[in-house]
């Protein structure tokens, strides 16, 4: 069952001003709609195999408080929050889990309504884990559209890009690479040492993306970095942005020219 990476959700206390600036610098971004059984709603910004950023934001303090969606419960300080993985059998994928031995959430019925007055549906399944509270194990998604339905709905807002890699840095990042690699049936995370030969870093590939793991001194563990793959002004001059807590690196597409 092929599982590949979704989406990363970057928690702001305004999704708008950091879409604008997506938009001021040659992307595409669009608002998404609202979650009002949660409280929240949010900005999105779509790359070409249709994993995206999305921006989220509170619009009713108290629907946040009182929802059960352990995302939502999250959302305390601007930054990065979670990582999201898709699946076409959540089912299944649900069955396997539990025969690996994790506790489970879910899966929960999730939805948003659009600026149009349509209804977008999906299932989220969420691991249960307090040893690494710092940082959430990725939750699972399914949408009700097929991916070759959601692509052609999409079509108009894609980007030309990628999103090729996320970066975590942490105090035990083999400890949480290692652990991650077991959740998704991945062979032990790779190892590497930085050109001085000081520090080691662990590497996950998935179809999609590239999650990295870097040691730090922080006291926490927490996602970092969101590399973006494109061709525009942004990534000819490497630029980076830091958007509320959020730290998007622009990378120059290559061009095949077969």
């Amino acid at each position: 069952m092929e599982i590949q990476f979704d989406h990363i959700v970057h928690y702001c206390s305004s999704p708008e001003r950091v879409m604008d600036q997506f938009i001021d610098n040659g992307l595409k971004a669009v608002e998404g709609g609202v979650h009002a059984n949660w409280g929240t709603y949010n900005c999105l910004c779509f790359f070409n195999n249709l994993s995206y950023i999305e921006w989220i934001g509170i619009n009713d303090v108290q629907q946040s408080k009182e929802t059960e969606n352990p995302l939502i419960k999250q959302l305390k300080q601007e930054g990065f929050v979670q990582l999201a993985f898709r699946t076409e059998n959540m089912n299944l994928l649900a069955k396997n889990l539990k025969e690996k031995g994790y506790q489970l959430l879910g899966p929960l019925p999730g939805s948003r309504k659009k600026n149009d007055g349509s209804e977008l549906k999906w299932s989220m399944l969420f691991i249960v884990d307090d040893h690494h509270n710092s940082l959430p194990y990725p939750f699972f998604i399914q949408w009700e559209e097929s991916f070759l339905q959601r692509k052609e709905t999409l079509k108009n807002i894609i980007n030309e890009g990628e999103i090729s890699y996320i970066n975590i840095n942490g105090p035990d990042v083999y400890e949480l690479a290692t652990t991650w690699a077991k959740l998704f049936g991945l062979q032990e995370p790779l190892r590497k040492s930085s050109n001085k030969g000081n520090s080691v870093s662990y590497h996950l590939s998935f179809k999609n993306c590239t999650i990295n793991f870097f040691p730090a001194t922080n006291a926490h563990t927490q996602i970092h970095e969101c590399g973006i793959n494109v061709n525009n002004g942004l990534a000819t001059i490497g630029r980076s942005l830091i958007l509320e807590n959020g730290h998007y690196s622009f990378i120059k597409k290559s061009i095949s020219l077969s």
